[in-house]
């Protein structure tokens, strides 16, 4: 096995990932659509944008289906077996870091759809999460909840097709860019402020 010599964490392009599923356990229900954004390292600039349905092989679950408007139908005439969106994941994401709103729950099924198709995670091993993020904005109680669609309102960020993938991982990457403005210049000036 070779090993290849990624650039530095800091150099890394940004992958935007969510996943609409058939219902809240990876270990009982699949991916049904997959939304993602490729971005360079800074999350500005757009590099490649992809989406799909996916066919579960699994039943979805009725709220699933009523939140994520999932029609049987529908997905088997438009969406694409799982090991397709797999692979187009992986293509993506080489080399990336994940970034998701509420990562452990897009990780987890991103992680168990790979290990269902017999591929590896082609990314980074760290994950952003943008909940995790916000935290000081709750903390400081200028948010309710670290809801995307309560982020995206309290930033100005249009969200629109909630809950389908490339609507929440458009909102995602727009509410983090909203949060990097806010922490870079803090942290600038702490940084210049510790050469001094």
């Amino acid at each position: 096995m070779t090993f290849r010599q990624l650039p530095h964490i800091k150099d890394a392009n940004i992958l935007f990932l969510d996943t609409e599923t058939g219902g809240l356990n990876p270990a009982r229900v699949d991916i049904i659509e997959v939304g993602c954004i490729l971005t360079d390292p800074t999350g500005r600039k757009v590099i490649a944008e992809w989406e799909a349905l996916v066919v579960p092989t699994r039943p979805v679950e009725p709220d699933a289906a009523r939140i994520n408007g999932y029609v049987a139908e529908k997905w088997a005439a438009e969406g694409i077996p799982l090991s397709s969106a797999v692979s187009k994941i992986r293509d993506m994401a080489d080399g990336a870091v994940m970034c998701c709103h509420n990562a452990p729950f897009d990780k987890a099924f991103v992680d168990a759809a790979f290990t269902a198709c017999g591929q590896r995670w082609s990314g980074r091993y760290h994950t952003l999460c943008t909940v995790s993020i916000a935290m000081p904005f709750l903390r400081h109680g200028l948010v309710d909840n670290l809801k995307l669609e309560t982020l995206a309102k309290f930033f100005g960020v249009p969200h629109e097709n909630a809950h389908r993938a490339m609507g929440d991982a458009k909102a995602c990457r727009e509410v983090f860019l909203k949060m990097q403005d806010v922490f870079e210049p803090a942290v600038a000036s702490f940084a210049s402020s510790r050469v001094a």
